[in-house]
């Protein structure tokens, strides 16, 4: 004992009463977290699906109305300005989450009102750079993009709106990111998932007689829609918070500035994802030309579609991990950040392992008709060369993937935690390793030198681009950034290699075996066949997640979480559930 406790003997009951009080906070908090959570998880499931379901209707109504054409130059602008933009609008809200969770806890009305003013006036001025920049870019197109002179003006307008677009939704990323800071998690993803809807709405009003043509009419139309979303957004999240105004006389500039060097910290791990998933897509089509363009597009859609539903599972963590660090919840916290490490991986293994088996059935069914006649693919390869090709990709692809998500979801903790500086080197290092190896690869491929190594007369040199990839993220994501997070979150390396890798893994091995056995005895796949055995291998994955990859707590949490919703539905319907009646 202490010297204070021998000279009160009661002071040990205090701190086993405080001890107590503090498990009981410490379990409630547990609790919060968990629903919390499975909230952020289904809400962003929610979206994804719905943002999967827009793109595959738009896709070809795009392609059909405007052309092959027109409907490529509007994909490679879009994709470009996201690209681009896209670190700098995840650092904002990461900055601003990590802020108003931190001026919320002091219960400081006008810290509350500094913060946002001060992250908005920062986000206006990068809106307004970059609806500036896109300006002069749409004047310069015919300089930087190569397309046929009839399209001139359709590909300046693109441009301007693009720019226009991009713009609004910076400066309207602390209002939504109020969102997050309340734990709102329906509201946060409905917003983002009104975006892909917009563009659906826009298509469709772009065929009333407006005195434009379909594709000026569509950017206007999309463009206007925009503005007003982004408005009834900033309006909305206004009530959310009624301390979080807009002040001009609490602008700093010395706050502005110290904000700049947190935020410019916080793009690390937006850059490390631009680096890994674009910069192959760009150079492979300078090196190899759009045929291996267009197959590296195949991959990369498939990739996504598991990347997506691994990533949503840790969307929100940078909240809820402030929200815990602020109250003192260590061990909650480190239980938080484990959970959703290994919900990540679990989800990662899953939806990658069902890509890379059932990858040939899939292209079969979705695009074999179109590629097993497309002549420029034929003057190449074969067909079947193409997919085996794209397979190999694909594995390659994956296995990186899936350690980088993983750690990607324990940053997002390790920022709320407030130490950013002591991993964002990593990711910074890993994107800016992978952009030179993937440069000096173009640059070799391109070389006037006899390199038999490479490969270069063979499609089979295309595989150095993925290689490149796997190289650096088995070393930064595998083994660099685990060790850093392991010491910073003083986690034992057992508990982390249990929590994260071998419970997923035992979880999704059967289900995976069982997709396995259903590619080898089905000969002819249909969508019908793709769809059932999906589903077979989605039931035998249910009760993996339930009593492998999810704790008892976990799992309890998870029930409450439904029965409460069905409590809340039955009730918006006037009636009660058949166990209260």
């Amino acid at each position: 004992m202490t010297d204070t406790s021998q000279n009160h003997p009661e002071s040990d009951v205090d701190q086993v009463a405080d001890q107590n009080a503090a498990a009981h906070r410490q379990r409630g908090a547990a609790k919060g977290t968990a629903s919390k959570f499975m909230l952020f998880i289904g809400a962003s499931w929610a979206r994804t699906i719905s943002e999967l379901i827009v793109g595959f209707v738009m896709a070809p109504l795009l392609m059909g109305s405007f052309g092959l054409v027109l409907f490529g130059l509007y994909m490679l602008i879009v994709h470009f300005t996201a690209a681009m933009v896209g670190p700098l609008r995840v650092s904002l809200t990461q900055l601003f989450v990590k802020s108003m969770t931190s001026a919320t806890a002091s219960g400081d009305d006008r810290r509350i009102a500094e913060v946002l003013t001060n992250v908005a006036v920062m986000a206006g001025v990068v809106g307004i750079a970059f609806m500036a920049l896109g300006s002069i870019l749409s004047f310069l197109a015919p300089h930087l993009i190569d397309f046929p002179a009839e399209h001139e003006i359709h590909v300046r307008t693109a441009i301007f709106c693009e720019a226009l677009v991009i713009g609004m939704l910076v400066m309207r990323n602390p209002w939504l990111g109020l969102f997050l800071v309340e734990h709102r998690a329906l509201s946060f993803n409905f917003d983002t998932m009104m975006l892909r809807w917009i563009d659906l709405t826009s298509f469709g009003l772009a065929f009333l007689p407006f005195g434009w043509d379909t594709f000026t009419a569509f950017l206007i139309i999309r463009t206007v829609l925009m503005g007003l979303h982004c408005l009834v957004r900033v309006l909305l999240a206004r009530r959310l918070l009624p301390a979080a105004r807009f002040r001009p006389s609490l602008i700093s500039w010395k706050a502005i500035r110290d904000l700049t060097r947190t935020g410019a910290l916080t793009t690390a791990q937006p850059f490390t994802g631009f680096a890994f998933d674009v910069i192959d897509h760009y150079l492979l089509n300078i090196a190899f030309g759009p045929i291996f363009n267009a197959i590296y597009a195949v991959v990369n859609s498939l990739r996504s579609y598991a990347r997506r539903f691994g990533a949503d599972a840790s969307v929100g963590g940078e909240a809820i991990s402030a929200d815990m660090h602020e109250r003192g919840a260590h061990e909650t916290l480190v239980r938080s950040l484990l959970a959703s490490m290994r919900l990540v991986s679990g989800i990662m293994l899953i939806c990658s392992g069902m890509v890379a088996i059932f990858f040939g059935p899939i292209v079969d069914v979705w695009l074999g008709a179109a590629m097993s006649k497309d002549e420029e693919l034929l003057k190449i390869m074969t067909y079947e060369q193409a997919i085996d090709l794209a397979w190999i990709f694909v594995l390659i692809l994956l296995v990186g993937g899936v350690l980088m998500e993983v750690c990607i979801a324990g940053s997002r903790f390790l920022y709320g935690m407030g130490l950013i500086g002591k991993y964002s080197g990593i990711l910074f290092a890993a994107g800016i390793s992978k952009i030179l190896l993937a440069v000096s690869v173009t640059v070799l491929l391109l070389s006037p030198w006899e390199l038999s190594f490479l490969g270069k007369g063979g499609f089979e040199a295309t595989l150095l681009f993925p290689a490149s990839t796997l190289l650096c993220q088995l070393f930064f994501f595998g083994f660099l950034f685990p060790r850093r997070l392991i010491k910073l979150a003083n986690v034992p390396v057992g508990r982390y290699l249990t929590q994260v890798w071998l419970r997923p893994l035992a979880a999704v091995l059967p289900p995976l075996a069982a997709g396995a056995v259903f590619v080898l005895f089905i000969e002819s796949w249909t969508l019908w066949h793709l769809g059932l055995t999906f589903v077979a291998v989605g039931l035998a994955f249910i009760p993996m997640v339930a009593f492998v990859l999810l704790t008892s707590e976990e799992r309890h949490q998870f029930f409450n979480v439904l029965k409460g919703s069905w409590a809340r539905i039955w009730a918006k319907l006037g009636r009660k559930p058949a166990h209260e009646g």
